[in-house]
């Protein structure tokens, strides 16, 4: 539904809920929403403005920067990686 670069979004909140420790229900308990809002978030139905994004970061004990620059990193190394790949098929053409 959204682009490649919103998934990365995504598997950050997903990873960092996971490493808290949190079920989808008991992260939404604490943003005080459903567990399907959560749900479809990390489904990409649904997409996070940057207040609720830096409110999960809270709600997962971690300072939103952390997260963003975790986004931050893994989007650079994709476009690394798809760079080289572009790279290895010129080459190959």
């Amino acid at each position: 539904m959204f682009s490649s670069e919103y998934g990365v979004v995504r598997e950050v909140l997903i990873e960092a809920r996971r490493q808290a420790g949190l079920s989808q229900r008991a992260l939404a308990a604490r943003l005080e929403k459903t567990g399907s809002h959560v749900a479809m978030i990390e489904r990409g139905q649904r997409r996070v403005d940057l207040l609720e994004f830096c409110r999960m970061a809270d709600c997962m004990g971690l300072p939103a920067e952390v997260l963003v620059r975790r986004i931050e990193e893994r989007l650079r190394r994709q476009a690394q990686a798809a760079s080289a790949d572009a790279g290895s098929f010129a080459r190959a053409s």
